[in-house]
């Protein structure tokens, strides 16, 4: 589960701020607010649930049980309660929205200093699973999405934006959810670690060759 979340889910929420805004503007936040909906609301708890239910010491308990642990985490609920209080059009208050917006401007560095302390804890390692997590996530995925984009016969923004965002490096918290469910950790750490240092190499062909 969480192989999959560090190949399938980008740092757009992070990165794709001020990658994807320098690089195409306001229409970047169409695929940062899609890629953040599909990570919060799916990808995250999904991962959370997989974890959870084979975590040793909760191995007694019922699915349901596997499903209210996974919804108390505020990782789960705080999306959740977000995209419902948007679909109701309901709005917080200025004074608690601008003490809100401080905080989480905030934490985006905050997780990347986290992950900086779990790779120095972990010391990376470069191995089979690594190398292969990290082809998958910064080459095979975004060459993937190439094809299906062409296949479609999207239009060039609509394909470059899409390629570059699956082109960003492993989101941080899949270091934090392996730390905090005591799951390889130190592979997690070493791929997200070397998905963000190649991905200067991967993302800039990228960019060279789409625009060419």
């Amino acid at each position: 589960a969480l192989l999959a979340l560090s190949v399938s889910g980008p740092a757009v929420p992070f990165v794709g701020v001020p990658v994807l805004g320098h690089l195409y503007g306001t229409i970047s936040t169409i695929p940062i607010a899609l890629c953040s909906i599909i990570m919060n609301l799916f990808q995250v708890p999904l991962t959370i649930l997989i974890l959870s239910s084979s975590d040793t010491e909760k191995k007694g308990d019922s699915f349901l049980q596997h499903i209210v642990h996974t919804l108390k985490e505020p990782v789960v609920w705080a999306p959740v309660l977000a995209l419902f209080l948007l679909l109701c059009n309901l709005h917080i208050p200025a004074a608690f929205r601008s003490a809100l917006q401080l905080l989480g401007g905030t934490t985006g560095g905050v997780a990347l200093f986290a992950s900086g302390v779990i790779l120095y804890s972990y010391h990376v390692v470069f191995n089979r699973t690594v190398i292969l997590s990290i082809v998958a996530k910064n080459i095979i995925l975004p060459l993937l999405i190439m094809a299906l984009a062409l296949w479609l016969h999207t239009d060039r923004q609509t394909l470059s934006l899409s390629v570059i965002s699956m082109a960003i490096p492993t989101a941080s918290v899949c270091v934090i959810l392996a730390v905090q469910y005591k799951t390889a950790g130190q592979e997690i750490a070493s791929i997200l670690f070397f998905s963000t240092l190649f991905s200067i190499l991967t993302m800039g062909g990228l960019l060279y060759y789409l625009a060419g």
